[in-house]
């Protein structure tokens, strides 16, 4: 028996209700014009916002992208690697789980800490040969506390610095110690992409070329898929506005301003997460419409 769910008449109204303003307002092209007006009227925040829609045309770093891989792979073909860990909390480390589970037929088995349950990291690293394993450190900041935890805990075991490779930003504590102890490879992701948008970027790239999928391919269809968000026509054809469940889109809105659970625009309040649902539970109330997420 299938089960087709529902959002009820009282929602999808509210849906179709916002739908309309979308096209109205031109959401879709001032999105990829970058108008970070679409966010907040206030001129700090859109600045702060503003720093964040590097993925929106990170496409045009392809080249780049692709040659720097190209560069690291010859490096990790001189190592007699049998395992890859990669460690990285959030936005950091989700793309290229999500990379490794599209393929099984890869050179290295795949393990990811995202975690700092003791129990786990011990069953994970007691897994792999610490004189076989590739360490894949991702983090933005390169602060991240929970990754140079697990980091230091690596190198207790006696991995060494050329079985590490760093994904980080420029000026990053992590690229300051991936260049002084002499990493394997360091790969610096451009700054104005956030943890949770950052799948064509180093962070999704590099542990998808680990697994073995194809970084031209992943291109060609990001490329397409481009192609068909960017129409702005209408938006029915429009995947990243999707009729009923008012799509990727509509989250994206909400999703830029940093760290915020409830965000409120207008009479419209988006909830993201357990923790807002437990805040709109409690009596969140005087708005019209809302959009749960995660």
């Amino acid at each position: 028996m299938k089960c087709k769910p529902t959002l009820g008449p009282s929602f999808q109204q509210a849906i179709e209700s916002i739908l309309v303003k979308v096209q109205h307002e031109n959401w879709i092209p001032r999105l990829w014009n970058k108008d970070a007006s679409l966010w907040s009227t206030d001129p700090q925040t859109q600045q702060k916002i503003a720093h964040r829609l590097g993925w929106m045309d990170i496409l045009g770093l392809r080249d780049s992208f692709e040659n720097e891989i190209l560069s690291f792979h010859q490096k990790r073909l001189s190592k007699n690697f049998s395992d890859m860990i990669l460690l990285g909390m959030g936005g950091s480390s989700l793309a290229g789980e999500v990379f490794a589970s599209m393929t099984q037929q890869r050179d290295l088995s795949f393990h990811m800490l995202d975690t700092s349950d003791e129990d786990r990291i011990r069953r994970t690293f007691d897994l792999v040969d610490a004189s076989k394993v590739l360490i894949l450190v991702g983090t933005k900041s390169g602060t991240t506390i929970e990754t140079k935890h697990l980091l230091c805990y690596a190198k207790s075991l006696g991995i060494k610095s050329q079985q590490c490779v760093a994904i980080t930003d420029a000026g990053s504590a992590l690229e300051h110690e991936a260049n002084y102890e002499n990493f394997l490879h360091c790969f610096v992701n451009p700054g104005d992409i956030g943890g949770r948008f950052s799948a064509l970027s180093f962070f999704g790239l590099v542990p998808a070329y680990l697994c073995g999928l194809s970084i031209p391919k992943i291109f060609t269809h990001a490329q397409r898929m481009i192609n068909l968000c960017q129409t702005g026509r209408s938006l029915k054809p429009c995947p990243d506005v999707g009729s009923g469940s008012s799509g990727s889109f509509i989250k994206e809105v909400c999703l830029q301003n940093e760290g915020h659970h409830v965000q409120k625009h207008g009479n419209i309040c988006i909830l993201v997460g357990t923790i807002a649902r437990r805040e709109f539970w409690k009596g969140k109330k005087g708005y019209s419409s809302f959009f749960f997420y995660g």
